[in-house]
């Protein structure tokens, strides 16, 4: 450990017996537990965003979280010598849900019902902006794929992945366009002002790699709010369902196990399935195939690419048979 991340540990009530490198950090081993010491760029008023989340967490006793940890003098961010920024989480070392067992992600799907319900209206949101609106981000991904397909179009000598995605962009772009109309006719945008208004909290990037099992305690931890904020709470489940049904070949009984277990927790209104169909058939994957290739050297196209492509296209009438049956 170096001299700096020595002089912010000083800064803490931590006994520290053991330290070993982590992706992103250093993790410590004290008597109370495992920490991760890890630079940080975010402002405290992020950082107490998040820590009133994890507070909220940690009082209802239900929900285990990596939160952060406060320095002696009760602040959030600790400086070292040259006064770059630290912050201090609760760490824990388990095994990440398996997206292929069924009961795995359904019980993670669980604890994400119960997380939206724990938080709801608790959260003082005001000094943190709203998630995007989809209607807005779904038409500026529009814009990049049309932007994309011209670029290539304009091009003299096409790779074989250059034209097998011209082939099949058309077909993509329609549903693009549809997903746009359905999420601009439905009553979206007033229950996007809701969830702004009651204090929709989500976890905004919860999948299988962000939730733990630790087996000794037989406990779920759900890690990594970075990307919490407010938005509609079915905009996690659509981005979890989305996650596990790209990996499990849009499998019905599976995608609808998950719906039905978070429905147990949290109920889903007949307008929040509407907005998960929509959600769902929206090409994601395709739109970022796309984008990866046009913001990337464009004179060498990986091979996985190709893959990908043709992947999404295997599954896009599967997805879509899923979202008729949802």
């Amino acid at each position: 450990m170096r001299d700096r991340e020595t002089d912010v540990l000083q800064q803490y009530d931590l006994d520290v017996i053991k330290t070993s490198k982590a992706r992103g950090g250093i993790v410590l081993l004290t008597e109370k537990g495992k920490y991760l010491l890890k630079e940080c760029n975010k402002s405290e008023m992020r950082l107490s965003f998040e820590n009133q989340i994890h507070n909220i967490l940690k009082e209802d006793g239900v929900i285990w979280s990596d939160y952060i940890v406060n320095n002696v003098e009760g602040g959030l961010v600790s400086k070292d010598t040259m006064q770059n920024s630290f912050v201090v989480k609760r760490w824990y070392e388990g095994e990440e849900c398996n997206p292929n067992k069924e009961l795995e992600v359904c019980n993670a799907v669980k604890m994400l019902g119960k997380y939206h319900k724990c938080l709801l209206g608790k959260v003082d949101c005001t000094k943190v902006p709203a998630e995007c609106n989809l209607i807005e981000a779904y038409k500026r991904y529009n814009v990049e794929l049309k932007r994309a397909k011209n670029f290539i179009r304009g091009k003299r000598h096409k790779t074989d992945f250059e034209l097998k995605l011209m082939s099949e962009f058309d077909s993509f772009y329609t549903i693009c366009e549809n997903t746009v109309n359905m999420l601009e006719s439905s009553n979206y945008g007033e229950m996007y002002e809701s969830a702004i208004n009651r204090g929709e909290i989500v976890h905004g990037e919860f999948n299988h790699h962000n939730i733990l099992h630790l087996k000794r305690e037989d406990k779920y931890v759900m890690m990594n709010l970075d990307s919490a904020g407010v938005n509609l709470k079915i905009c996690d489940v659509y981005y979890f369902l989305r996650k596990i049904m790209e990996k499990n070949n849009w499998e019905t009984s599976m995608g609808m196990s998950i719906v039905e277990s978070y429905d147990k927790e949290n109920y889903v209104s007949a307008e929040e399935r509407n907005i998960l169909k929509i959600l769902l058939l929206y090409p994601e994957k395709f739109r970022k195939v796309v984008n990866r290739y046009y913001n990337s050297n464009k004179s060498w196209i990986p091979g996985k690419n190709m893959e990908k492509l043709i992947l999404v296209h295997k599954q896009m009438e599967l997805r879509e048979n899923f979202v008729k049956y949802l």
